[in-house]
């Protein structure tokens, strides 16, 4: 069935939530987990004032104290990219063979998801494999 899940990771409760549930689902199907973080160009980066090397690595950081916490027998990595989230996500399964692509999402309809869910909806629509959208009362 799904051997390669892609996670992704923003760091928000909706992700952890996702990357819960992909953990627990490759481990009862000895897949593989790989948690991606897009970092998109614009201000929310650049009103922090760190190189991009120094974010990459904070990023990376982050993405390992999550791994940490998860509790899990599968295989779980990380990944960085830069760019729009959707397209990035969609192009990372494609190049890793991911097989799955979990997201967390509000699951909002109408000005709500045009504002929060714009990225799952995107990903939903380009992606070349299944997307699982996870909401806050999923398991």
């Amino acid at each position: 069935m799904f051997k390669k899940i892609i996670v992704a990771m923003d760091f928000s409760e909706l992700s952890l939530h996702a990357a819960r549930a992909a953990a627990k689902l490759a481990a009862g199907l000895a897949a593989q987990v790989t948690l991606v973080h897009v970092i998109t160009p614009g201000a929310e980066y650049g009103s922090l004032g760190l190189s991009k090397d120094n974010l990459r690595a904070g990023i990376e950081g982050k993405l390992k104290e999550v791994i940490a916490t998860l509790d899990s027998k599968a295989s779980i990595d990380w990944g960085v990219v830069d760019g729009d989230p959707a397209n990035e996500l969609a192009t990372f399964a494609s190049r890793w063979d991911g097989d799955l692509i979990a997201i967390g999402s509000n699951a909002r309809s109408g000005i709500g998801r045009v504002l929060l869910g714009s990225v799952a909806a995107a990903l939903v629509r380009s992606a070349k494999v299944p997307v699982l959208v996870l909401g806050p009362e999923s398991t």
